[in-house]
């Protein structure tokens, strides 16, 4: 599906149009100069919202977490955001050691979770945009290998 993406010419006729049928769930976010979009696909109806670019967002699995637990997560992470020093170069970094230690106090929740090595977090990935270039950091969990790229945004 998100190879099929970037073939069409405009983002909002390929959420509108896309044959989603025998898709799982999912959540897809797309960013406009000045604008943050979601496309959800929640098995059933198709969901276009704007959201405010300036802000920050939470979002976890849908089909992983009930609605009691998504807002319990949530809340850790706007618990932990209200008590950050807001530079942003140092927030990337503050915001990539939460995602490997963000703490519900439940290891099946937790955002690195584990549910009995049946279903858990294996990797996370952090990307950042910053005066036109991109960061990537990528840490594999099931092997403890981290890495990182740099490269310039492509504009066209």
């Amino acid at each position: 599906m998100l190879l099929d993406f970037f073939s069409w010419p405009q983002p909002r006729l390929f959420f509108e149009q896309y044959a989603l049928e025998e898709i799982e769930p999912f959540t897809f976010l797309f960013f406009l100069p000045g604008e943050v979009v979601e496309f959800r696909w929640d098995g059933h109806t198709r969901h276009l919202k704007n959201l405010p670019p300036g802000q920050a967002h939470f979002w976890c699995s849908a089909t992983l977490y009930p609605p009691p637990m998504q807002e319990r997560r949530e809340r850790v992470f706007r618990d932990w955001l209200a008590k950050q020093n807001q530079e942003r170069p140092r927030l990337a970094s503050q915001i990539f050691t939460l995602h490997l230690t963000g703490s519900v106090g439940d290891p099946e929740n937790d955002y690195v979770m584990n549910r009995a090595g049946r279903v858990c977090t294996v990797s996370v990935t952090q990307i950042v945009l910053q005066n036109g270039r991109v960061r990537m950091r990528y840490t594999d969990l099931l092997d403890a290998k981290q890495d990182r790229k740099r490269m310039r945004l492509l504009t066209g």
